[in-house]
């Protein structure tokens, strides 16, 4: 139980501060996303490349995915290719998350 609670605690941490690479690398991958220290090892080199945090690069990647087009797509060689799924599945929770959190701090 005092597991689960870190890791939501980490979850929230992470929303409420999108630089926190500690707390990022431990939800990263809970659930299993096939998201394993390599591909938070790639992760953290695209970030750095781009300047952003991790976590913005990881929602920056997939929102050029699924904008398409050749100008939006992330480069045919970014190493973060091969973990697609997991970055999406990852990304989709923690908007679906911030969502909850903002209806929670803003009741209609």
């Amino acid at each position: 139980q005092l597991y689960i609670e870190r890791v939501m605690v980490d979850y929230i941490h992470l929303l409420l501060n999108s630089k926190s690479e500690i707390s990022l690398g431990r939800v990263i991958n809970i659930p299993d996303r096939s998201l394993n220290h390599i591909a938070f090892t790639h992760l953290k080199h695209e970030s750095q490349t781009r300047g952003m945090s991790m976590f913005q690069t990881a929602v920056s990647y997939i929102m050029r995915l699924r904008l398409g087009g050749k100008s939006y797509a992330p480069d045919p060689k970014c190493k973060l290719n091969r973990y697609v799924k997991g970055l999406s599945e990852f990304t989709d929770l923690m908007h679906k998350l911030s969502n909850i959190l903002e209806d929670e701090l803003n009741p209609r």
